[in-house]
């Protein structure tokens, strides 16, 4: 991690009841940026975590009711705070298997994940399933910072045994699960404020940065220059529609690549080629575009584009009608292997079949040969597309690898996908 000012959207993640929301309320609460009425509105629920606090720091993120009533997150739940150092969005994310795609939706755009390991849980060493389900999520999404948050230490007398003894666990699902990436460990108490904004008088055998400073100093990616434009389109705006001067504007964001005026783009599944006559950005013209701009452009030669095509450079061919994706499955429906599912990649939505290769044992930590998913499992497949799509491969920098699996007949949400190197 290196020092960078900006944006950083983190996400909270791990099994039920490690205190992932407590974490989030302790962090706001003891950097002092909660406000008064929150405060005051806290205080009159007259929830008493324990007779050192006067409400429930996870009261601060658990907003629904129905989370409330049962201790639990349900939804993901975004904060936004800020301190002299960096701006911040927090995601955080339900514990419980059944909402294992709502995880997912918080970490498909995090820049680092704080994944809770609840130390009184840890039994010889052995991990429980959902932590080993977020983080094998985290590495298929390649979130590249990573933070493991060993949680009530308080409850083991801050013993610095087990804390090694945890993080030697986590290093052993790195190299099962194959994610090459160096991450930070740090042990807290996120009832007691251990460790989380401040040192903790308590573990002064730990020697690193407590989490907020651990947060303040991750490193968000930079976007490269040198990757292939792709712009899918998203609206087509119109005017003077009934004289002889009526003209056509695309609008849609560079997801890929950059883009400037006279270059020449060529329409994903078709021969046809179109050259850029003008950009707008912010209702301004400009000459050049960059990537995750959103931009509208007006072309010399009009081909009578509409919504879910996509403009890609011209001298590249990624398009394909088959393609090998991992597939988290996320419907409480079977997969069914001769269904025809609709598939959405970006704008673009075509029917595809799936084909299943083999899907990951979380208790084994192997990958075994299977031509079934239920809901929650994570596995290999080959996507079958009746139009072509783009071939490129899902990285953190780059999310048109990302597409989703709608089922036709319920219209819910049957997997997420990712094309894999």
């Amino acid at each position: 991690m290196k020092q960078s000012r900006g944006l950083t959207r983190f996400i909270t993640a791990g099994s039920v009841d490690d205190g992932k929301s407590t974490l989030i309320g302790r962090l706001l609460y003891d950097a002092k940026l909660v406000l008064n009425d929150q405060l005051n509105n806290l205080k009159k629920l007259q929830i008493h975590s324990d007779k050192n606090h006067d409400f429930d720091f996870s009261y601060l993120t658990d907003g629904l009711e129905s989370e409330r009533e049962q201790g639990i997150t349900i939804d993901v739940a975004y904060r936004y705070f800020s301190t002299k150092k960096k701006k911040f969005i927090i995601a955080d994310c339900p514990g419980h298997k059944q909402y294992t795609r709502n995880m997912i939706t918080g970490a498909s755009t995090a820049d680092c994940i704080i994944l809770l390991l609840d130390i009184t849980k840890i039994k010889n060493g052995e991990l429980l399933e959902q932590t080993k389900r977020h983080a094998l999520i985290a590495s298929l999404l390649n979130i590249p910072n990573v933070i493991i948050a060993i949680n009530k230490m308080d409850l083991v007398n801050y013993d610095k045994d087990l804390f090694f003894k945890a993080t030697e666990s986590f290093k052993k699902l790195l190299a099962s699960i194959n994610w090459k990436i160096k991450f930070w460990a740090v042990p807290v108490s996120a009832l007691k404020g251990d460790n989380i904004v401040n040192q903790s008088l308590n573990m002064r055998w730990y020697k690193g940065n407590p989490l907020l400073q651990l947060l303040e100093t991750c490193d968000k990616t930079a976007c490269s220059n040198n990757e292939t434009t792709v712009i899918p389109i998203q609206f087509v705006s119109r005017w003077n529609t009934k004289t002889s001067n009526a003209q056509r504007a695309y609008c849609g964001k560079i997801e890929s690549g950059s883009l400037k005026t006279q270059e020449n783009l060529k329409v994903l599944g078709s021969n046809q080629t179109v050259t850029i006559r003008k950009i707008l950005y912010r209702s301004s013209e400009v000459l050049h575009a960059k990537k995750l701009w959103s931009i509208m452009i007006l072309l010399e030669n009009d081909v009578g584009l509409s919504r879910g095509d996509i403009l890609v450079e011209n001298k590249t061919n990624f398009e394909t009608k088959e393609v090998v994706v991992d597939i988290a499955w996320l419907d409480d429906q079977p997969f069914a292997a001769n269904k025809k599912y609709i598939l959405k990649q970006g704008t673009l939505e075509t029917t595809a079949k799936i084909f299943l290769k083999s899907k990951f044992d979380l208790d084994l930590l192997t990958t075994k040969t299977s031509d079934f998913v239920s809901m929650n499992e994570i596995g290999t497949a080959v996507v079958k597309t009746a139009k072509p799509i783009i071939n490129i491969p899902y990285t953190y920098k780059n999310k048109l690898g990302a597409m989703v699996l709608i089922d036709p007949t319920t219209h819910q949400t049957a997997a997420a996908l990712l094309i894999r190197n």
